[in-house]
């Protein structure tokens, strides 16, 4: 009878003690997931950034069109080398 209070009573610590192991590691990776997704929003974050410098980039090496005082349409330089 003892033994078996015995046993019982480490069964029971056992899994209390293994429970609670797994809430701590249930409560760990859903902080790595918490902190992988902060990481992806700043990510993409950056890429957006990242895509305007490129644009912008494109847009300095090839220009746009303006207009002048006239209202007469300056070309760019890709429509420059489309006609030449």
């Amino acid at each position: 009878m003892i033994k078996i209070k015995l046993l019982l009573s480490f069964f029971l610590l056992t899994s209390l003690s293994l429970a609670q192991n797994l809430d701590e590691q249930i409560k760990s990776v859903n902080d790595q997931l918490d902190t992988l997704e902060l990481e992806r929003i700043q990510l993409l974050q950056r890429m957006e950034v990242l895509k305007q410098q490129w644009i912008q980039e494109k847009i300095d090496e090839v220009g746009i069109p303006k207009k002048d005082g006239d209202g007469e349409i300056i070309s760019h330089a890709a429509m420059r080398n489309n006609l030449s």
